[in-house]
This record gives structure tokens, sequence and C-alpha cells, in this order.
């Protein structure tokens, strides 16, 4: 889960957690807001960390292609446009 623009986003991850256990999303939240400090599988993973900045640059990657090709895209989670890096 990650903010943008004040508008927060979940993940396929984030509601997976949310139907085992709404509580833990709703912590893990509280963490990732400075509300409280991250427990457990929170904590900083330098491997988790490695592998969501690949993942992150590879889904840039992949968003400044379609940009290149379309022109823009348009992201119904957010239900705004993309039409480079903003």
């Amino acid at each position: 889960m990650f903010l943008l623009d004040d508008v927060l986003i979940f993940s396929a991850s984030d509601l997976s957690q949310a139907a085992e256990c709404e509580y833990a999303l709703l912590r893990r939240l509280d963490a990732k807001l400075g509300r409280i400090e991250p427990a457990g599988a929170d904590r900083t993973d330098p491997m988790l960390a490695r592998t969501s900045e690949l993942g992150d640059a590879h889904e840039q990657r992949q968003l400044d292609r379609y940009v290149e090709l379309f022109g823009m895209v348009w992201c119904g989670s957010t239900d705004r446009a993309w039409t480079g890096r903003n």
C-alpha cells in the first residue's frame, strides 16, 4: 500500500492480508503513516527492499513504454491518467 496525492492505494497483497486479518492491515497502515513503530515482518528487510526497488523500476519502464506507445495510460484504481513521470 502507498499514498498517491493523499489517496491510499492498496495492492493485491494488501487485499489478501486484509482478508486474513483486517487488524494486521490497519496496524501496517499505522506504521506506514508513522503513527507506530513497524513490527515483525514490517521491519526493514534488505532483500525485500531490493526486490521492491527492482519491481518499481520495472513498473516504471512499462508505464514509460505504454505512454510512448499510446500517449497516456489510464489507471482505473486511482481514476487518473498517466502521461509521464509525474
